[in-house]
């Protein structure tokens, strides 16, 4: 019975170590690649497609002016310096 338990243990623990290499390339291949900025434009596009259909011609447009503007800027900042400063330890 324990070395069942002692076999689980282990590879939960392997799986665990495994799980967190493979997330941190995957951030750190999303961050040099900008792919987030990316995805969430992509995203809206298809948001705006799918719940407005007579504006999917200007989707693009669109979505290119809420990521622009100030407001959506701003909070992009605060979630970024809220990040930066988690990292630090503050």
């Amino acid at each position: 019975m324990l070395e069942m338990l002692d076999v689980a243990i282990g590879f939960a623990t392997v799986m665990v170590a495994v799980s967190l290499i493979v997330m941190s390339v995957t951030q750190a291949l999303s961050s040099v690649l900008a792919l987030r900025g990316t995805k969430l434009r992509a995203g809206l596009q298809q948001l705006i497609e799918q719940t407005a259909p007579t504006l999917a011609a200007k989707a693009d447009e669109i979505s290119e002016a809420m990521l622009k503007h100030p407001l959506a800027r701003r909070v992009v900042r605060v979630v970024h310096d809220a990040r930066h400063s988690q990292r630090q330890g503050r």
